[in-house]
């Protein structure tokens, strides 16, 4: 039987060789730490231009980390790429099986496809993982909301309105909160809703989905537009070397 090597027989010069590996494999799980971060944020501001070069540099780290296929198939999905974006999520959820991202962001791209079971599924587990999420709650709310068969509008209601205490004055929520009104029926409520988004608004999505589903909203969401526009346009003049 062969037996492990004692102390005593080791080479003292191979200690520092292994000291340097332990710190450069330091530096290295830092650095995508680091990266991912920045990436989460490029994404969040909505640079992905920015968020791309993240990427491209923690594929060149390890081209099998799972986040990288987290932020790009969440970029495709954001441009209306299920096709592409759906593998890639499935695999960052799978090998995350413990982190509540991929499990939301798969399942808003499988809402998107059209899979609302699926969705429904992964978004409740994203719910037991973290009770607290809002976004687990807004977009299970929302795949409630979208089943073809049998909308459990009820409980849709209660998880916008929990979110809406966890995140208050988010356009998003009261969006699909005012739509879950409308299905009940609660016009007056509904009402109230679909103009507290459309006040609310700042990027101007909710608005333009609130135009195109709710026509009788169409002018008080393009006011609010043309605020939103007005405001950026100045934010742009005041920057330092901006045309004015």
């Amino acid at each position: 039987m062969k037996t492990q090597p004692s102390n005593n027989n080791q080479n003292p010069k191979t200690e520092p060789m292994q000291k340097d590996a332990k710190g450069d494999a330091q530096e290295r799980e830092l650095r995508r730490y680091q990266l991912h971060n920045q990436a989460s944020d490029l994404l969040e501001a909505g640079d992905n231009e920015g968020c791309l070069k993240c990427i491209q540099e923690l594929r060149r780290g390890d081209p099998q980390e799972p986040w990288i296929d987290h932020i790009k198939g969440f970029l495709l999905s954001e441009s209306g790429n299920q096709a592409q974006a759906i593998p890639l999520l499935r695999r960052a959820a799978k090998l995350l099986p413990d982190r509540l991202e991929p499990k939301i962001t798969l399942g808003i791209a499988l809402m998107k496809d059209g899979k609302e079971d699926e969705a429904e599924q992964l978004l409740e587990e994203a719910l037991e993982l973290e009770p607290n999420s809002f976004l687990a709650m807004t977009n299970l709310g929302c795949v409630l909301l979208t089943r073809v068969e049998k909308p459990c509008l009820e409980r849709a209601e209660k998880l916008l309105r929990r979110a809406d205490e966890l995140m208050p004055e988010d356009a998003a929520i009261w969006a699909s909160l005012g739509h879950a009104l409308v299905l009940q029926g609660r016009q007056p409520e509904a009402q109230e809703a679909l103009l507290k988004a459309i006040r609310v608004d700042t990027t101007g999505q909710q608005c333009c989905w609130i135009a195109q589903l709710y026509p009788e909203f169409a002018a008080k969401a393009q006011f609010k537009l043309t605020e939103l526009e007005m405001s950026w346009r100045e934010k742009s003049s005041r920057r330092p070397g901006s045309k004015n």
